[in-house]
């Protein structure tokens, strides 16, 4: 059975995956959580190379935000889901330089197509500069994006092709916009990563390529991904659980046993053909979902990037414990 078949490109997820007694047992994990008005915000931060390798994600902040009421219909809700975006996207970017959005993914996969959507709705700035007077230019940064498509499409890994652009265009920081990929059904579409460990084009689709990164830029990358795909995997435990609770399943276990999410997941790898267990699922309003999400993250770069333009965000309740 695939190694993969329960994966995640959320933090947050792969931090509930552990086991009990590995997560008990694992120090260097930190997390924080608020919630503002529909959105709960996650912070997980890795500090050890002992928690990165124990949770298979790199040593960084990782920050969640979950729409609770789904996208759409709310416009207050999304308002508050930018200013927040927003507002952590500002504070893991440097306040000066020449910022390079780049939208990684494949235009023609619906799924994949969230890069490339959002940077069609940043505001760039860098080609206007030279045209404008030292009074204009207070207060505009100079701000690129590019979409540079896909291995399968160029011939040419991205990681390639955005160090030349690098090379040319000298950015203080990279964002890096990308499709994730949930173990979780309801964060499909309503939930949005940012890390400031950089991102691997594809891990979204189950096609992890060269990383962009620190190292492989020279400068921060700062990642947003959205999850747009589950593992049928995913979907075949979430009935499990489901059927175990209702007791149509209670033959297979001992009269009273409690299962473990552990002991489900051992099902599913002794009963489920491979070949299903890799299979990506996507809702079936998924274009509608990718250009509601590239909108919402297209709006949170921009006033990240012009401050002035940030809304006021809303106090909210926190809570912090550490592993």
């Amino acid at each position: 059975m695939a190694e993969n078949m329960f994966r995640t490109d959320l933090a947050l997820e792969a931090r509930e995956m552990m086991a009990q007694e590995v997560r008990s047992s694992v120090s260097g994990i930190e997390v924080n959580e608020r919630k503002t008005g529909d959105v709960k915000v996650t912070r997980v931060r890795i500090e050890t190379e002992a928690a990165a390798r124990a949770l298979g994600k790199k040593q960084g902040t990782y920050v969640t935000l979950e729409m609770q009421g789904g996208i759409g219909g709310d416009a207050q809700a999304e308002r508050q889901l930018i200013d927040l975006l927003a507002r952590e996207v500002q504070s893991m970017i440097p306040q000066e330089g020449t910022v390079l959005v780049v939208g990684l993914g494949n235009r023609s996969s619906t799924p994949d197509a969230l890069g490339p959507r959002t940077v069609e709705g940043v505001f760039v700035t860098r080609h206007m500069r030279e045209m404008m007077t030292d009074e204009a230019l207070e207060g505009v940064r100079s701000v690129c994006s590019f979409a540079p498509g896909v291995l399968g499409v160029t011939g040419i890994e991205t990681a390639e092709i955005l160090r030349g652009v690098a090379e040319h265009v000298q950015p203080a920081v990279v964002i890096a916009v990308d499709a994730l990929a949930s173990s979780s059904s309801e964060r499909v579409a309503t939930t949005v990563q940012l890390s400031d460990t950089g991102i691997h084009p594809g891990s979204g689709v189950g096609n992890r390529r060269c990383g962009i990164d620190k190292e492989t830029m020279g400068v921060p990358v700062i990642a947003i991904g959205v999850p747009t795909v589950i593992y049928a995997s995913t979907i075949a435990l979430d009935v499990l659980h489901g059927l175990e609770n209702t007791g149509q399943v209670a033959c297979r276990f001992a009269r009273g046993e409690r299962v473990t999410e552990e002991r489900r997941r051992a099902i599913l790898r002794d009963n489920m053909p491979e070949r299903l267990s890799r299979l990506m699922v996507t809702p079936r309003d998924i274009d509608r979902l990718i250009v509601d999400m590239a909108r919402i993250i297209a709006r949170s770069i921009t006033p990240a990037l012009y401050p002035s333009g940030t809304g006021d965000g809303q106090a909210g309740t926190r809570q912090s414990y550490r592993v």
